[in-house]
């Protein structure tokens, strides 16, 4: 711990030489300012440390650091060695797994069924907690809902039992569920081989069974050792082989399968570790917290979109998860989690035991841990052992000091250095935490004033002293009083205003002062500090400034009159006219100058022999009436006549032309033209913009076709039909509709079996001639790769963007309503991913887990309903015969010969493994037989209403 105190004198000289731009004067007043400070300061004194009982000249007693040890101006950071083990968590930690996703943190763990007094393995894998084994039930075997593998009871021990589709749900224990398709295909994402003993996950090939349609007492059970089938909540299965390979499958009504539960996570440690997300599994999956992101993300339109937020459900509140060595739990959002939060034990035997946790260090104290605090990190613990130590902490550059009582380290006080403040000690100066202290007459310690840091304290010695603060561009006086420092007054400074000092200026500060006739010091005014006071030997004087012009009397300084500047109006300036800060005035009536109008002002005094006369101001003509006034329209042009036929006239910036005995406005074409009167009549012109016109007696008239050739009429089309007529260099012909520009059938050649195939050009548009022998207007890609004909496959550029060619029935946007079977059409992004969309046929494909159909004379890829995307399989649509689709992880097949008349898919038949492997079951071999997995099995006909299809059925 080092602290110091410093006698008055060394800390004064110390702050002088510090500061020297921020004070007027540090014991030596008014060097660098206006104000003078009294002699008979007593000299401060000039030892380094002053005796305790002498006082320098602030009344100040220097203190001691009984160290002796200087001030330092840095400071390390100090950090207290505090030994803390490092606190795990064997049961959430797991083991470091190789994923396809990358390496993930696979937990194992047990979970105790108590509705059927069985404990199960467990294991986290991502987002999921699964029971790692097949499932058991206390039921009786042998029901029609569950049993045992070949009903022998040692299978259900080894390998759990086998349950019925419709029977599967409630069977899980308390907040586990029956797995969704897609949850099992997430472990499909992990791993190729699912009997990956590291992943443990360990699928129990239990194999399946089977009861018969109409004979429930019938049996055939499959593939032990082999496969394990497992259901799932939605109508199917997910079959593992012992070679770790899985698919999914469509459940049988009277199957029975293996059943495995899983429980829902809302932690991941990245990104890649999410579970699917489409639109089977938008509904199902909440928000997801990504500890590498430190977000929740949440499915939507197929992708995972990040929150800005990284809250959790009730549900999930305590749950527990590790991200590298740091443990997570959700307490309202996920956040590190505390050694209280973790669970940790703290009791008596281990109370004072210092744990460390994500980067944290607790203490176990009163049977509850809490996180050491900052001071108890730089400084240690504050026991039993130190109660009454002090100790410091560095801050930016200064030391923070800090005491150790029964509650524990609290801000040191001045007291605890140095004793109550008290009558011996008054004025006394101390330094503490870096600031200054001084000892009041009211017996408390407080810290110095800004004001006492720049110029010391005001004491008994000093009274009547001014000393002055430079604040930036300005020094700002202060006076010692018995109530201590207060700002600086003039009458401090130059004593009271009397006579004597009248019109007399001092500076004080920053700012002048002038001493008034009523014997008060007021601010010079801005006026005054251009002009000077207003004295008497300047009454009478005319100044002027870039605001005004001032005339000086007894009363000061004010606005000059136009009688101040040209003196009074006297018979000798009868009729005169002067101008006056732009104002004119004229001397009428003596002795007062009369304000005139500016119109008078330029133009003169009205007289009687310059009646009738116009002149102009501005720009817009005045006649002298009996006054200047504005002259009328008609007085200013006068009368219209065949003599000045053609003329022009300006009147208040509009121009006017005579025409026809009338003064007519111009127009903006009159402007430029010329006015149109009847020396132009009949002529014709072009303006700058090439524009015609005609002058007629109304004026110049817009060139049209009506004007030239007359109007567009029933009787001008039966006389000129569809007769072309040329005005200047645009053609023009009489349509329905009025004077158009032909049309490109009247101007091509005629689109004859010769011309068929080729190009004409007409303003600047192509025209290609097709075999129906008219016409057609080529637009977009075509102008550079030529007409989509024949259902091209190339991809071609055009401005940058691909086009490819697919299949449109019709198309009524072209001229004449052509039919065009095939067109170009700009590239999609769903092109990019699956192939362009040509529409010659049907083709499906799967993306992102979803399907997607291109099919005859569609417009792109689509992904929706069954119906929607693949209508119904008959003889409608045999261009579908052949084609295999895929919905939902299904396959279907379309054949005549299968006949598959189903409600739900309408002629399309459902693929299952024995079709994959034999082919599936035809008309055309009604009742043959093979043998599949052991089973023999007849090609049959099902009559299960409303579906009447062929399948492969067990043979009896």
């Amino acid at each position: 711990m080092n602290f110091q105190y410093f006698s008055f004198k060394r800390l004064l000289y110390a702050f002088c030489v510090a500061v020297p731009f921020f004070m007027a004067a540090c014991g030596d007043s008014g060097s660098d300012s206006d104000f003078e400070e009294p002699s008979d300061i007593d000299e401060i004194c000039d030892d380094d440390f002053c005796d305790s009982e002498s006082s320098d000249s602030d009344g100040k007693s220097a203190g001691k650091n009984s160290s002796g040890a200087e001030s330092s101006s840095s400071f390390q950071k100090k950090e207290a060695d505090i030994s803390a083990s490092s606190y795990k968590d064997s049961a959430l930690v797991g083991e470091e797994y190789k994923s396809d996703l990358g390496m993930m943190n696979i937990v194992n763990g047990t979970i105790y069924d108590s509705t059927y007094n069985h404990e199960y393995k467990t294991v986290r894998i991502g987002p999921y907690e699964w029971i790692a084994e097949n499932l058991l039930d206390a039921t009786t075997a042998f029901e029609n809902y569950d049993m045992c593998y070949d009903n022998d009871r040692n299978n259900c021990k080894t390998d759990g039992r086998l349950f019925r589709d419709y029977t599967k749900n409630d069977m899980c224990p308390t907040g586990f569920v029956v797995p969704s398709s897609a949850d099992y295909r997430y472990l499909l994402r992990v791993t190729s081989d699912l009997t990956d003993a590291g992943l443990g996950f360990n699928p129990q090939m239990a194999g399946f069974c089977r009861r018969g349609t109409f004979d429930m007492d019938s049996l055939g059970c499959s593939d032990k050792g082999k496969r394990t089938y497992l259901l799932t909540n939605n109508d199917s299965m997910f079959v593992v082989g012992k070679n770790g390979k899985a698919r999914m499958m469509e459940s049988e009504f009277y199957g029975f399968y293996s059943l495995r539960c899983v429980r829902k996570l809302s932690f991941v440690e990245n990104e890649k570790q999410l579970p699917i997300c489409n639109s089977e599994t938008e509904d199902d999956l909440g928000d997801i917290f990504v500890a590498s992101a430190s977000k929740n993300y949440f499915c939507e339109g197929g992708i995972w979109v990040k929150r800005n937020d990284s809250d959790c459900s009730w549900g999930d509140r305590g749950e527990l998860h590790y991200y590298g060595d740091s443990l997570y739990v959700c307490n309202g959002s996920w956040t590190l989690a505390t050694m209280n939060e973790a669970g940790a034990a703290c009791a008596d035997e281990n109370d004072g035991d210092v744990r460390e946790l994500n980067g944290k260090k607790f203490i176990c104290n009163d049977s509850s841990w809490r996180e050491l605090n900052a001071v108890e990190k730089s400084i240690g613990l504050c026991t039993a052992k130190n109660i009454g130590a002090i100790d410091t902490i560095p801050a930016n550059d200064s030391l923070e000091y800090y005491y150790c009582d029964s509650t524990g380290w609290r801000f040191a006080k001045i007291v605890d250095y140095v004793g109550d403040c008290d009558e011996s000690k008054y004025y006394d100066v101390m330094e503490f935490h870096d600031r200054m202290y001084t000892c009041r007459t009211d017996s408390t310690w407080e810290k110095f004033t800004t004001l006492e840091n720049s110029i010391g304290l005001c004491t008994p010695k000093k009274l009547g002293v001014i000393d002055t603060v430079k604040k930036g561009e300005s020094i700002d006086p202060y006076f010692c009083d018995s109530t201590g420092w207060r700002v600086a007054t003039l009458v401090d400074y130059a004593g009271k205003c009397e006579e004597s000092k009248f019109y007399k200026t001092i500076d004080f500060g920053t700012v002048t002062y002038v001493c008034r006739t009523d014997s008060t010091w007021s601010k010079m005014s801005s006026l005054e500090e251009r002009l000077g006071v207003c004295a008497p030997k300047k009454f009478n004087d005319i100044d002027t400034t870039d605001t005004g012009i001032y005339a000086c009397d007894s009363s000061g300084w004010h606005t000059a009159s136009v009688g101040d500047y040209y003196g009074k109006c006297t018979e000798l300036k009868i009729n005169t006219i002067v101008d006056f800060k732009g104002t004119g005035y004229a001397c009428i009536e003596p002795p007062t100058w009369t304000q005139i109008d500016n119109v008078t002002k330029k133009l003169g005094f009205c007289t009687k022999d310059i009646q009738g006369i116009i002149k102009d101001y501005d720009g817009t003509p005045y006649i002298c009436d009996s006054k200047w006034r504005t002259a009328t329209q008609a007085e200013f042009l006068a009368e219209c006549t065949e003599e000045n036929e053609g003329s022009t006239k300006k009147f208040i910036n509009t121009s006017y032309g005579c025409r026809n005995l009338k003064w007519i406005k111009f127009k903006a074409v009159d402007d430029s033209l010329g006015f149109c009167s009847k020396k132009l009549l009949n002529e014709i012109k072009s303006t700058v913009k090439k524009t015609s016109y005609k002058c007629l007696d109304t004026g110049w008239t817009k060139y049209t076709p009506e004007v030239a050739f007359g109007k567009c009429n029933d009787d001008f089309r039966r006389e000129h039909g569809q007769e072309i007529f040329k005005l200047g260099d645009e053609e023009y012909v009489c349509w329905i509709t009025g004077w158009r520009t032909p049309q490109a059938t009247l101007k091509l050649e005629e689109c004859t079996a010769a011309k068929v195939g080729t190009f004409e050009e007409y303003l600047g548009d192509t025209y290609y001639c097709s075999p129906k022998k008219n016409w057609i207007e080529v637009v977009g890609p075509e102008l550079e790769h030529g007409l989509c004909e024949g259902g091209k496959t190339d991809i071609v550029t055009y401005n940058g963007k691909k086009y490819g060619c697919y299949r449109e029935d019709y198309d009524y946007n072209r001229i004449y309503y052509n039919v065009v079977e095939f067109k170009w059409r700009e590239e999609t992004e769903m092109d990019k991913q699956l192939g362009f969309c040509h529409g010659f046929g049907m083709t499906w494909k799967k993306y992102n887990g979803l399907d997607y159909v291109c099919d005859l004379g569609q417009i792109g890829w689509k992904n929706s309903t069954f119906w929607a995307m693949y209508t119904a399989c008959d003889n409608r649509y045999t261009y579908k015969y052949g084609v295999t689709v895929g919905f939902k992880d299904s396959l279907f097949y379309c054949d005549e010969l299968v006949e598959p008349i189903t409600s739900e898919y309408v002629g399309w038949h459902i693929i299952t493994p024995i079709d994959e492997e034999k082919g599936p079951c035809r008309k055309d071999i009604f009742e043959e037989t093979i043998l599949f997995n052991s089973q023999e099995y007849k090609c049959g006909k099902t009559y299960d209403w409303p579906d009447s299809v062929y399948r492969w059925l067990p043979v009896e």
